[in-house]
């Protein structure tokens, strides 16, 4: 079934769940419930070992969250607990990434530095900054234009974040783009290659984003 765990040995767990003491062990567990369909259980379980803040444990909630495609959850529990883990590689990049993702450049380049300043890779540290510092730019100048505002973007991301959760889906990656005739749009480029689903969630967005008054337009792409 996965995870180095057999359904004979996952039920084995579940009678001895609650006496469950090794990182390793919870984690194993978490997973094998949400690969069973038991996803909320799965992160209800994970909750009540949060506060050890075992990297792994913290990890693995996220991983479920991914797997369930709760966007705004996963986001607000990476920026909840940016300062927990801050000295973790991995964890400091997709901090900056989630600070870009909701508009907040300050923090989004902050954190890029410190991720950037932990990695020895010379090639790939050199195209992380390349690249999100490219992304960071285009949304600098859709503010600088006035295109949008830095609260504004913020409520409008998350109305499409939750777009997405409505929909079950996740997305691969977010891009603002300014336009030489100085108009802009962000492109959510989303895991689905369903036409008709596409289509929906784009109108259920578009008439929300209308409803709120936000001016920046958005599109989701397969």
């Amino acid at each position: 079934m996965g995870m180095g765990l057999s359904e004979l040995e996952y039920y084995r767990y579940v009678k001895i769940s609650d006496k469950l003491l090794f990182a390793e062990e919870i984690c194993v567990f978490a997973m094998a419930n949400a690969l069973f369909g038991k996803g909320e259980e799965a992160l209800l379980f994970l909750e009540k070992h949060l506060l050890t803040y075992n990297p792994k444990i913290f990890k693995t909630y996220g991983v479920i969250l991914i797997y369930l495609n709760k966007n705004t959850a996963l986001i607000n529990f990476a920026l909840k607990n940016e300062e927990k883990f801050k000295d973790d590689l991995w964890f400091s990049w997709m901090v900056s990434y989630y600070y870009y993702i909701i508009g907040d450049i300050d923090n989004s380049l902050k954190k890029l530095k410190r991720y950037l300043q932990m990695m020895t890779n010379i090639p790939d540290r050199e195209f992380a900054e390349r690249s999100l510092t490219k992304q960071i730019n285009q949304l600098f100048q859709a503010y600088d234009l006035n295109l949008t505002t830095p609260e504004h973007y913020k409520e409008s991301m998350y109305l499409a974040l939750g777009v997405l959760d409505d929909f079950g889906v996740t997305f691969r990656y977010i891009d603002v783009v300014v336009f030489p005739d100085k108009t802009a749009a962000c492109f959510i480029d989303i895991k689905t290659d369903d036409p008709d689903l596409v289509a929906e969630m784009n109108y259920r967005l578009i008439k929300k984003q209308i409803e709120s008054g936000y001016s920046l337009e958005y599109e989701l792409e397969p």
